[in-house]
């Protein structure tokens, strides 16, 4: 056969068993193209991440049965007693080793609140370059009475401070008092760490549930139940520990999307002392001035000292 022809074969038939992979290039690399000619509808643009979440998913459903298939095609050679069983089982364990390395197979942990900051927490300690985080929940990390995930929260300055060589990311809502209260203590505590950064995004006109991810060193993944983007009262089981490079590069893009999006509070060492005070006036309309939480918010604002962003 001529080259040329095995070639155009070759292309269609990666196109065919690829078709997934196909698509989730086109869609995002035409919401990225939109998006640096600032011409991307931000309702596009969260369909098309979205859409992109669910192609990775088939994808790794994809790579999951494709492993299985090999593995009762290794027992069949087992059973069967074939001269060949050894050399086939260590060129498929090298195939299998080859494709873990290249982070094309993942490893998904369903977890529950508790079990999902424990596996953060040591994710978090494994860290050499970058820490993403996503904190949409309605109110602050110790209203939903969670031990572990009141811990995970309390120890986020001294994790950081002694982590200078990572650069840490948090995008978080702040709507009610006490979140807005944890914000502005957030930054107070890690002013002088130039290694984190905050901004804060407005969900209250997105008609799209925005997804909470938590990436480190783009190669493990965790997202709060997909359903609610949110920590709740009550049971939640939902929760999802990804370990795999292919699906958090991917979701990397989503979250950038989400960060560019967001206001800044915080930028190194900077911080954007304006935003958090008018956060505190809108709390103080709704609370009055008098206000128990709204005194412990300007009694924070006082002791943030930092560098005003222009």
């Amino acid at each position: 056969m001529d080259e040329p022809k095995q070639e155009k074969r070759d292309l269609w038939d990666f196109i065919l068993h690829e078709w997934d992979l196909v698509i989730f290039v086109i869609v995002i690399g035409f919401a990225l193209i939109l998006g640096f000619f600032d011409k991307l509808d931000k309702k596009f643009e969260s369909s098309a991440f979205l859409m992109g979440f669910a192609l990775i998913g088939i994808n790794l459903y994809k790579s999951n049965r494709s492993i299985i298939k090999e593995v009762v095609s290794s027992k069949h050679y087992l059973s069967a007693d074939n001269d060949k069983t050894q050399q086939i089982l260590i060129a498929k364990m090298g195939e299998i080793e080859k494709r873990a390395g290249e982070g094309s197979i993942h490893i998904v942990e369903r977890c529950d609140k508790e079990l999902f900051y424990i596996n953060l927490q040591s994710s978090v300690a494994r860290a050499q370059k970058t820490v993403d985080l996503t904190n949409l929940d309605l109110h602050e990390p110790n209203h939903y009475g969670i031990q572990v995930m009141s811990g995970h929260f309390g120890s986020v300055s001294e994790v950081i401070r002694k982590r200078p060589s990572v650069q840490f990311r948090r995008i978080c809502t702040a709507v009610e008092a006490d979140k807005v209260l944890w914000l502005i203590r957030t930054v107070r505590e890690t002013q002088d760490l130039g290694n984190f950064n905050v901004r804060v995004i407005d969900l209250s006109k997105s008609p799209i549930k925005m997804i909470s991810l938590q990436i480190i060193d783009d190669s493990e993944t965790l997202i709060v139940d997909p359903a609610t983007g949110a920590m709740e009262i009550g049971k939640q089981v939902h929760l999802l520990w990804v370990r795999g490079k292919h699906v958090a590069e991917s979701l990397s893009l989503y979250y950038e999307s989400n960060w560019r999006n967001a206001k800044t509070v915080k930028e190194g060492c900077k911080i954007d002392k304006r935003l958090l005070e008018s956060m505190v006036r809108r709390c103080s309309e709704h609370l009055g001035n008098d206000a128990e939480l709204v005194k412990k918010m300007h009694q924070e604002l006082s002791q943030i000292v930092v560098e005003q962003i222009q």
